[in-house]
C-alpha cells in the first residue's frame, strides 16, 4: 500500500485550506521611519542593526526617540503619522540644533497622552468594586450575589 498521489488541482486545494499565520506590522518598518527622518533632517538617528545594546545606549537622545517612535509605531500609529508631520512642519523653522530635542519633545507629548488615554479606558466593573471592598472573609459567590454597594 503505498502513498496516494492526489493530483495538482487536489494537492492545491489542499494547500489553500491550511491555515496561514495571521499578517501584522514588521518591525523593519520602524528602521524605514528613523532612516526616512535621519534622510532628510540628518540628526544623527540610527536605525537597530544585530549589535545594538539596550544597556549600552539607553540615555542617547536618539536612542529615547527610537524608543518613542518604536512604542507609537505598535501602540497608535495614525498619531505617529500626525506627530512626524508636526515634525516636519515645525522642524524647518527650528535651529538645526535644536530638531533633535524637538522631535524628542513631540514624540514624549504624544506617548504620554497615549498612555493616559489607554488608562482612562480602564472603569472597574460593578464586581470588580465589590471585589475590593470584599476583605471581610467572605467567598467570592456570596460577594457575587450581593447588591452593589453605593460607590466610595
Amino acid at each position: 500500500m503505498g502513498a496516494r498521489h492526489l493530483g495538482v488541482a487536489s494537492e492545491l486545494e489542499y494547500v489553500q485550506q491550511i491555515p496561514r499565520t495571521p499578517t501584522r506590522k514588521r518591525s523593519e518598518k520602524i528602521d524605514d521611519i528613523v532612516a526616512t527622518i535621519e534622510g532628510k533632517w540628518r540628526l544623527g538617528l540610527q536605525t537597530r542593526g544585530l549589535k545594538y545594546s539596550p544597556s549600552a545606549q539607553k540615555k542617547e537622545l536618539a536612542n529615547q526617540i527610537y524608543d518613542s517612535i518604536k512604542f507609537l509605531y505598535w501602540k497608535a500609529e495614525k498619531a505617529l503619522e500626525d506627530t512626524l508631520a508636526e515634525f516636519d512642519e515645525r522642524a524647518q523653522t527650528t535651529v538645526f540644533d535644536e530638531r533633535l530635542a524637538l522631535l524628542r519633545d513631540l514624540l514624549d507629548r504624544e506617548k504620554s497622552a497615549v498612555l493616559r488615554t489607554k488608562n482612562e479606558k480602564y472603569k472597574p466593573t460593578a464586581l470588580a468594586q465589590r471585589l475590593r471592598h470584599a476583605d471581610d472573609g467572605k467567598s467570592l459567590m456570596s460577594v457575587f450575589w450581593e447588591r452593589p454597594r453605593a460607590p466610595v
